[in-house]
């Protein structure tokens, strides 16, 4: 478990910058990605329980998959990140496929630490 993250509700330009931001911490972590049964525990056990999460909401990518941890949200003092979730990592935009963020809530962690530059 991860601490609970503040997240402040943003406009789609941010979510994208956002969503850049991810990308290159992914890269750096040399682009690791969890297991499809992993992926598909964590929606089933905590994303899709969630009342942060909206089934029907879309992220930053207006065409796409629906299914959103929804920055207009908030449960117990946390928002949702805005990202895209489901329970297929074969989705390129599924932030839970993607190990390198952790939940707002700190219900799964990030896998790969970000560097430290010392």
């Amino acid at each position: 478990m991860s601490e609970p993250r503040k997240i402040k509700r943003t406009n789609f330009l941010v979510k994208g910058f956002h969503a850049l931001m991810t990308f290159a911490d992914w890269r750096a972590a040399g682009f690791p990605a969890r297991d499809p049964e992993d992926v598909k525990a964590i929606f089933t056990e905590h994303c899709s329980q969630c009342p942060l999460y909206d089934p029907e909401g879309r992220a930053v990518v207006v065409i796409g998959p629906k299914g959103l941890c929804d920055d207009r949200r908030d449960f117990e003092g946390v928002r949702g990140c805005g990202c895209h979730v489901s329970p297929y990592a074969s989705e390129w935009t599924n932030a839970v496929a993607y190990p390198v963020k952790p939940c707002p809530r700190g219900l799964f962690p990030q896998l790969i630490e970000p560097e430290q530059s010392e």
